[in-house]
């Protein structure tokens, strides 16, 4: 699935919560059948690894 439109998130421990955001266009693959997709760009720009679900 692709996602056009914005992602933002804040993770406490990263630049005390400072806000990431993303706003290309993003791609989510399902594994399950189509019940949970997950993000394949997975490292922020800070170097984390990002689970981001979407699920149905």
């Amino acid at each position: 699935m692709n996602f056009s439109g914005t992602l933002t998130q804040s993770i406490s421990e990263n630049d005390n919560g400072k806000p990431y955001v993303r706003n290309k266009p993003k791609t989510f693959m399902s594994k399950d059948g189509g019940k949970t997709y997950r993000l394949q760009d997975m490292v922020n720009g800070s170097g984390f690894v990002d689970y981001i679900d979407i699920h149905f």
